[in-house]
């Protein structure tokens, strides 16, 4: 019997259903071999998409490891830039504009946004951003002491724990 995954529970509650008990001695007269079926079907379905979990979980390893190497080098990268566009900028700033066949290479202004050291204490609330989130450790050591507080309880997750 192939079974989904999702369809686990029903079909486990509807062969459980279906056991037929005789009154007079207890004994499972009918529905256990269709019981026993989709229990061995489920085990092995529950088998395999655990493993595959795990695998998924290799291949994110995986990703996030690349991921941090890419970081690495596109942050190298970016600072290499930085540092050769601060080198032009004193070359151009000697020499003038650099005119090629291939580039050219001048000097241009923007306008630009120069906060003094203390301009977050003057800055009027409008030009200020603010993020407010609560802090679920604090919250969290705080309930299992005892406290109350008010919007916060606390509650249990489930996960699943696949082990090999």
């Amino acid at each position: 019997m192939d079974l989904y995954l999702q369809a686990i529970p029903l079909a486990m509650r509807d062969a459980l259903a279906g056991i037929k008990v005789d009154p007079e001695t207890g004994e499972i007269t009918e529905g256990l071999d269709a019981f026993e079926a989709i229990e061995a079907s489920a085990t092995e379905k529950i088998e395999s998409t655990a493993l595959y979990v795990k695998e998924l979980a290799a291949d994110i390893d995986a990703m996030k490891a690349a991921i941090d190497e890419l970081t690495k080098r596109r942050s190298a990268a970016a600072k290499k830039a930085d540092k050769l566009k601060s080198l032009l900028l004193d070359a151009i700033r000697a020499t003038g504009k650099v005119k090629t066949a291939y580039v050219t290479v001048s000097i241009t202004h923007r306008p630009v946004v120069e906060l003094a050291e203390d301009a977050l204490d003057r800055l009027p609330d409008v030009f200020k951003k603010v993020t407010v989130e609560p802090r679920k450790k604090d919250i969290m050591a705080a309930l299992k002491a005892g406290e109350v507080i008010d919007g916060a309880t606390l509650g249990q997750s489930e996960s699943v724990m696949i082990r090999i």
